[in-house]
């Protein structure tokens, strides 16, 4: 959603088109790129080469955000190896010594006594956290799940990517994203994203293109589930029979815990997902505080709005401090991308030119790393040419919007045009008409003063003794007083300022 050149961004409406681009920009920048992408595949080959030389049957495979693409630039990888002989945590101090022999590991460690015991540790060229698990198929199943939500028709899938990442950006940024610190998951934040986009009532009538509207709907987040839900009493779920939903946690046991996030894992109902964030309640706090924040953003916008349209009527200029400059980002106010960031990818794209330019040894056998190399490049096609088609159906859709818009604008003009001639058509009426008017008010004067005056002269003819009915003439003199010096044409022109002069004279 592209603003117009010409467009003052200075109503609550003109700043939530400017929220929604900033917010689309900003999960562009941070959806993974084609060389990060490519690193972390190096990274899992690397691991698959030590694995395949400690145990040869083992099968390697990869879950959580990297096999959905949800992961963020400075994300970990997580890695599951299957194998009928691995025992935690025998097989993973094994693992731990290969790691360290074949030098691709920094900053190892073995967490053993953990619920789910695993390996940490950071690959030594790439630089990417890894967590190693044995045998735990449950997050592939997770992963496919994921993927299903994904691939939502209608543009729902791709809003809830979207808000995904931005979500996992916030959550990040305030350190509320691991659930061992009380944080959300990234697995119990999918499903709240999944059933808020798959409930929300304007996408479920169509009404609406959630993609287009991806700022609108992260504010509608942000107030949902940070003012408007009912932690105390209701869980959430998101089936993959019965759809997305709420539930009462007394229908589920879970009274137990209430005021506290309740997820509902879809593939099995009686496991909470949610149940480890117990810190949910400064994440809610978060949530609400960022919602009232661009709250106060935009209703400041729309205050600016009206007190400009209030000095344009009264001509007054309006204070410097309420220019109509556009403002700066606002989604900065919530959500920024620091200068670590930066500078952390810069290091992954120049890796990735070292390694693809062959200035780097890989660790990887060349026909396994060459055949890795060519299934990228075909995905990595296959993903231009999908963004190609979005790309031209947006600049389709504003080229759409523009042609709507410059018709309406046009039709506007017109219509104001006609109003501008009917203005100008009735107050010429009104002009011919008060012209009218007022020679017939002094029309009616004039006889009323005529009246007057015969009236007046009639009187004065009776005084005189003048009869009309006499037949001789009676000659009658109208004194005008003492002889004066005043000549017979100075008199004349006193005429036209008397008429009762003037008419006596013609007795």
């Amino acid at each position: 959603m592209r603003i117009p050149g010409n467009l003052h961004l200075t109503s609550s409406l003109h700043l939530t088109i400017r929220f929604s681009q900033e917010v689309e920009d900003y999960v562009a920048y941070i959806s993974p790129t084609a060389a990060e992408h490519s690193v972390r595949h190096l990274t899992i080959e690397r691991l698959r080469h030590v694995v395949s030389y400690l145990w040869p049957t083992a099968e390697v495979n990869v879950f959580g955000s990297f096999s959905t693409k949800l992961y963020l630039p400075t994300s970990d990888v997580d890695i599951v190896i299957l194998g009928k002989n691995l025992r935690a945590p025998a097989s993973l101090f094994e693992l731990s010594v290969a790691l360290r022999d074949h030098g691709i590991s920094r900053n190892l460690e073995v967490i053993s006594k953990a619920k789910v015991p695993i390996i940490k540790y950071t690959d030594a060229l790439t630089q990417f956290p890894v967590d190693i698990s044995l045998n735990m198929g449950g997050g592939l199943q997770a992963a496919e799940i994921v993927t299903q939500f994904l691939s939502e028709p209608n543009g729902v899938g791709d809003a809830i990517r979207g808000l995904m990442y931005l979500l996992k950006q916030f959550l990040l940024m305030r350190h509320l994203n691991e659930p061992f610190n009380g944080g959300c998951g990234s697995y119990a934040l999918l499903i709240l994203v999944s059933t808020f986009v798959k409930l929300h009532p304007l996408i479920q009538v169509g009404a609406t293109n959630p993609l287009e509207n991806l700022g609108l709907l992260f504010i509608e987040f942000l107030e949902f589930y940070g003012r408007s839900f009912n932690y105390q009493d209701l869980g959430i779920k998101c089936d993959l029979r019965s759809g997305p939903g709420f539930f009462y946690k007394s229908e589920y046991n879970f009274t137990r815990k209430p005021g506290v996030l309740t997820v509902l894992d879809p593939q099995d109902e009686t496991n909470d997902v949610g149940g480890g964030s117990w810190n949910y309640y400064q994440i809610k706090s978060e949530f609400f505080r960022c919602y009232n924040r661009l709250l106060c953003i935009f209703g400041a916008a729309e205050y600016r709005t009206i007190q400009l349209r209030q000095s344009s009527k009264n001509h007054t200029r309006f204070p410097n401090s309420y220019d109509t400059d556009q403002p700066n980002s606002i989604l900065s106010a919530i959500l920024t991308v620091g200068k670590g960031m930066y500078a952390y990818r810069n290091a992954v794209e120049e890796l990735w030119d070292r390694v693809s330019n062959g200035l780097v040894s890989t660790g990887v056998e060349e026909g396994a790393w060459e055949s890795v190399c060519a299934q990228l490049k075909k995905d990595e096609q296959e993903r231009k040419f999908k963004a190609g088609g979005v790309k031209r159906k947006r600049v389709l859709e504003e080229e759409r919007r523009q042609v709507a818009r410059e018709a309406e604008e046009s039709e506007n003009a017109e219509e104001s045009e006609k109003e501008a001639i009917e203005v100008v058509n009735q107050q010429q009426k009104n002009h011919e008409k008060a012209k009218l008017d007022a020679r017939k008010e002094s029309k009616e004067e004039w006889k009323s003063w005529e009246r007057e005056y015969f009236d007046t002269l009639k009187e004065a003819k009776e005084e005189l003794g003048y009869n009309s009915q006499d037949d001789g003439e009676i000659n009658m003199e109208i004194s005008s007083g003492p002889e004066s010096n005043v000549s017979e044409d100075e008199e004349r022109k006193d005429d036209f300022k008397s008429p009762f002069r003037k008419r006596a004279r013609r007795q």
